[in-house]
């Protein structure tokens, strides 16, 4: 179980700038780090390619996301509340 999530600075400002960019609509990004003794260590931001995208709803195809073990999560924002 997963207790913790620590992420870079410079992956917190990916994040940022990345909503920023794609407001109003939504964003989904993956995220690529390791679990050590229940801690996430959040050390790279990926942007799948979506497939829609709107101020309500993102949708990506999940046969084009790469079969990569080091993706421990998502980010996804809702710009709109």
């Amino acid at each position: 179980m997963i207790s913790e999530v620590w992420i870079t600075e410079d992956c917190m400002n990916t994040l940022l700038t990345i909503a920023k960019h794609a407001h109003p609509n939504e964003t989904l990004l993956l995220l690529r780090g390791k679990i050590r003794r229940g801690i996430a260590f959040v050390e790279e931001v990926l942007i799948p390619p979506p497939i829609y995208t709107s101020p309500s709803l993102i949708a990506i195809n999940p046969y084009r996301l790469p079969i990569d073990f080091t993706i421990i999560g998502i980010a996804h924002s809702h710009p709109n509340g």
